[in-house]
């Protein structure tokens, strides 16, 4: 490996069965060996093929692990792993931002208000902790970034580029990319993700109901 996994990789905060905090090192992406891939380089092209890449590849996730636990990491992984894992929670994140969007904009154009909806929403089987986060600043009309559109349109990048990689379609991804898209454009860039909901309603140009 080019450099190890400093003591420095990303705390986690996990939550044991009894609902306690507990304080975790783990490592991201880690970088790829030289004779493997071009270091610091995206979707660099591997320098191997067939049952020698596969071997490559094993012999570099044996070291990564083993420089891991040199390190102190108290959650071993093979390093792409984490990075999927965070793209994929992306992934399902920006699909529900997109599908209350939706759920509101039909609300509203029905005659429902939003604060009923998104309580019954929060209080329903669909009732994911981010419905509940959502919620306030959503009916506050509140676009303060936690997340810009276009960092999750950079996100939605990533994931299609892996399952390119992985050869894989993903239909409703390459649909989400587009939806992001339109939002940037229409000058939601640089506003919270969930400003997907009021260029959804401006498309609709539906009167808005509280």
């Amino acid at each position: 490996m080019n450099r190890p996994p400093s003591v420095a990789a990303s705390r986690s905060a996990n939550m044991t069965p009894e609902g306690a905090m507990l304080q975790t090192t783990i490592a991201g992406s880690l970088p790829k060996p030289a004779w493997l891939a071009e270091p610091e380089r995206l979707w660099a092209p591997w320098k191997l093929a067939g049952p020698d890449l596969e071997q490559a590849k094993l012999d570099a996730t044996i070291l990564a692990i083993k420089m891991q636990e040199d390190a102190g990491i108290d959650i071993v992984g093979d390093g792409e792993q984490a990075r999927i894992v965070k793209l994929a929670i992306n992934l399902v994140i920006a699909g529900l931002a997109q599908l209350m969007a939706e759920a509101l904009v039909l609300g509203e154009a029905s005659g429902v208000s939003r604060v009923a909806l998104l309580e019954v929403m929060g209080n329903s089987a669909v009732g994911a902790p981010f419905v509940k986060y959502k919620t306030e600043p959503l009916l506050r009309d509140d676009y303060s970034a936690t997340f810009t559109t276009a960092l999750m349109e950079k996100d939605i990048d990533l994931v299609l580029d892996a399952a390119e990689d992985a050869g894989v379609e993903l239909p409703v991804t390459r649909e989400m990319k587009a939806l992001l898209r339109g939002a940037i454009e229409a000058g939601y860039g640089d506003d919270d993700f969930m400003a997907l909901f009021p260029h959804l309603r401006g498309a609709s140009d539906r009167e808005v109901v509280r």
